[in-house]
Order: C-alpha cells, then structure tokens, then sequence
C-alpha cells in the first residue's frame, strides 16, 4: 500500500468532481416483491387505523422518505414523523432540522427519538402525542371503538420494530413484539397487532419498510445506502467509500480528514462520520484503496 500525505495529496490535486457518478445507477432501484405486497396490505388494514407513525432516520430527515405515503397510506389519519437514531446526529442541529422537516408538510407533529436509550424522553412523549391527536379527530367507522390501533411505517432499517418494541416494554413490561435485526429487509410482511398499551388500550401494526420504487437522484440514493437503509451488497462498500471521498472533497471537509487521516490506520476506526459508525473495518479497507488508486480525480 502506498501511504500518501493527505496534506500534499490535496495541494496538488487540480481539480475535485463535480457530481458523483456509479458505474450502474441500477444498484439503488431496489423494490423487491414483499415492498409491492406490504404496500398493499397497509391500504387494506387502513380502515382499522387510527394514527400513522413514520420512522425515518434523523441523519437523513428530508432524504428518502416514501412520497408514496403521502398519497397512499397517510391520507387523512393523524400522522407523526418520528426521527430516530438522533445518537448519531450533532443534537444542537434539532431545531434547524425540525423547522425545515415542519415547512415541508405531512405530519401534524415531529419528534426526535434514540430508540437504543430506554430513558429516552422522544420515545416516551410519542404515545400522549398519539392519543391527544386522535382524540382531536374524527375516527369515522372506529368512532364507537374503545381500543386504539396505529401504524408504524417508514423505509427500511430506520428503527420500526425497535420504536414498537421500546414502548411495548415501557408500557406492559414486555419485550419481543416485532423482530430487529442490523440490516434492511428484517420485517418483510405486516404483522398481526402487537399490543404496546393496557391503559389505554393501543394495538400497533408493524409493517416492512418500504423504499419508493424510484430514487430522484443518485446523492439521495447513496445517503439512504450509507444509512445502511438498502442491501449492503446491492450498493457495494467501493461505491460508498467513494461517495464519502466525493462529499468530503464538494463540502470542503479538508480539515476533517486530514486530522483522522492517521488514526484510520492506527486504531481502524473512522471519527469523522457518526453515520456508518459500526462498520468502519470494512469501509476503511476500501476508502484506502480508493485514495490510493483513484483520489486524484475525486
């Protein structure tokens, strides 16, 4: 391997690219079968739904999220956008993140959630927040329903069954609602109703996360890869580490790696980026390789 002093590196490269470009823009088209299908099924089940809680990742909060919900599932229920993993985000930027989220539409309240802490105070104000809402709305056929039913959609790998399974615990002491796993594509079908709630009484549908079928450009596509949001294969670890090169190099993040630059090699971790932080072994390896072989043109 030949090592290379990132300051010399960037004195004499001419010239940073101006977009990112992947070899085959077919690797973020991922739609498979169960989307189309769990899709569907969330229409069918609507009618049995009082709220909709979307999960989405507050790394990305406007990247990603399915349009199609807005025209499908969403409608005219009470709808919450949760954004999760805010461990993994600089929280002095909440505010400036939910003014934009709010200015765009769609949901009649956000919150910020870290899934992983079951202190979290996000997580324990989503249910007043639910039932508040659905009180203030007209419930149509479930008026005479005394039980309450929601919804938890969002794309995948965003934290929706861990959401479910964080309140379930902290409401009636049980675990083990909804699978969870590290990669995209774990709950793959809606699930019968999970109990979260005796007092009042709140059933929840999981469902699978669903990716729009149509990705409008390929930054988007390659935030939602790297948010570990589709299949690691599909996108493959050379392409994201060159996209974390491209987007270091287009927001001037010079400094940045310059002071991690050595600690890559020493410790093997990568300090910068909290984003994809439990898979650095595998990234490093080929950001390396990608500096060495093609930074010049980065």
């Amino acid at each position: 391997m030949v090592h290379v002093s990132l300051r010399n590196f960037c004195s004499i490269t001419p010239k940073f690219r101006d977009y990112f470009k992947l070899p085959n823009n077919n690797v973020l088209r991922w739609f498979p079968g169960h989307m189309n299908r769990g899709l569907k099924d969330m229409e069918n089940k609507l009618r049995s739904v009082d709220c909709i809680i979307e999960v989405h990742d507050a790394r990305i909060p406007l990247s990603g999220r399915n349009p199609q919900f807005k025209n499908t599932v969403c409608g005219i229920k009470p709808h919450i956008l949760i954004l999760n993993k805010t461990d993994l985000i600089d929280n002095k930027k909440l505010p400036d993140i939910e003014k934009v989220v709010k200015k765009e539409g769609g949901a009649n309240d956000v919150i910020f959630t870290n899934c992983r802490d079951e202190k979290c105070k996000g997580v324990q104000k989503v249910l007043p927040t639910v039932m508040q809402l659905i009180r203030n709305s007209t419930r149509y056929n479930r008026a005479e329903v005394k039980e309450f039913s929601l919804m938890v959609i969002g794309v995948p790998n965003v934290g929706k069954s861990t959401f479910l399974n964080h309140i379930r615990k902290s409401n009636i002491k049980k675990g083990g609602g909804a699978p969870t796993g590290a990669k995209a594509g774990i709950t793959r079908s809606v699930s019968n109703r999970i109990k979260v709630s005796t007092d009042p009484l709140v059933y929840v549908f999981d469902t699978p996360g669903i990716w729009t079928p149509y990705i409008p450009d390929i930054e988007t596509g390659m935030k939602l890869a790297l948010c570990e949001t589709t299949q690691d294969h599909l996108v493959q670890f050379l392409n994201m580490a060159d996209y974390l090169l491209y987007w270091f190099n287009k927001n001037k993040q010079f400094s940045s790696i310059l002071a991690q630059w050595n600690n890559w090699r020493r410790a093997e971790k990568f300090l910068t980026l909290k984003s994809i932080r439990e898979r650095w072994k595998e990234i490093l390896h080929e950001i390396e390789c990608v500096f060495c072989t093609i930074g010049c043109h980065a």
